[in-house]
């Protein structure tokens, strides 16, 4: 009988909210990510809205010097892959490093052994790395 393949941690920061559990609600509730930019000065170009992920406070996930030596998307792995560590309950648990991968590539922050990369298919990437990952748990079997 196949082993069943399981979720067991969630992870996300994007225009809708700062976790898994405030984007769910702000999407139930029909609150856009669409706004103004702010970012940067965008008087000059055609487009003046954008998707932006707003009160973006690095210092609450990360050393100042940790801030410092990423890019502001490398923030947001970061803050992801610790909600959905924290959420998983591995840390909590004797699993061996090498049974541990990563499919966005965030895996040396966590000491974990296994394999670790990044998917990119547009609107499917999420979609496509959760199978990618069921394919890769189920090849160590």
């Amino acid at each position: 009988m196949d082993e069943r393949v399981v979720i067991t941690g969630l992870g996300n920061i994007n225009p809708n909210g700062h976790s898994t559990k405030e984007i769910w609600e702000n999407i139930n509730n029909g609150v856009s990510g669409v706004n103004p930019i702010t970012l940067f000065d965008a008087s000059d170009l055609n487009v003046q809205i954008a998707c932006e992920v707003k009160s973006h406070k690095p210092l609450d996930h990360m050393s100042a010097r940790e801030a410092r030596h990423r890019d502001r998307f490398e923030h947001f792995v970061v803050i992801a892959a610790n909600q959905a560590i924290a959420q998983s309950g591995l840390r909590d648990q004797q699993i061996a490093a090498d049974k541990v991968g990563v499919i966005i590539s965030i895996v040396i922050d966590h000491h974990f052994h296994g394999p670790s990369y990044s998917v990119n298919s547009a609107c499917a990437s999420g979609s496509d790395a959760i199978g990618t990952g069921c394919m890769l748990i189920k090849a160590t079997e």
